[in-house]
C-alpha cells in the first residue's frame, strides 16, 4: 500500500520536489513530547535502553537456538552416516557368511 501510494504521488506530481514520509507515528510522538515539554519525563523512562537490552537478549537467545539446531543437524547427519556404514558392514558380513556356507 505504501509503495502504491508513492507511485501514485509521483504520477500526479511530475516535479521532483515531492517527498513521501512514512514515519508519521514517530513525528507525532516527537511533536507531543515537544509541545507538552515532556522530553525529560520520557528520558526518565529509559525506553531506548530497555529496548536495546531486550533486543540483545533476544539476539543472544536466537544465536544459542541456532547453535543447538546446528548441533542437532550435525548429530543427525552423523547418525545417518553411521547407520549407512553399519548397514554396509552388516550386508558384507552376511555376504561373507553366505559365501562361506556355500563352499
Amino acid at each position: 500500500a505504501l509503495q502504491r501510494g508513492k507511485e501514485m504521488m509521483h504520477k500526479k506530481n511530475l516535479t521532483s520536489d515531492v517527498y513521501f514520509v512514512d514515519d508519521g507515528f514517530a513525528l507525532g510522538i516527537a511533536f507531543v513530547l515537544s509541545a507538552c515539554d515532556l522530553y525529560q519525563s520520557f528520558d526518565s523512562l529509559r525506553w531506548f535502553a530497555a529496548i536495546n537490552s531486550k533486543q540483545e537478549a533476544e539476539e543472544k537467545s536466537l544465536i544459542e537456538l541456532k547453535a543447538e539446531q546446528d548441533e542437532r543437524d550435525r548429530l543427525s547427519l552423523a547418525n545417518k552416516k553411521g547407520g549407512t556404514i553399519f548397514s554396509s558392514f552388516v550386508r558384507s558380513s552376511q555376504n561373507e557368511d553366505a559365501a562361506a556356507t556355500a563352499c
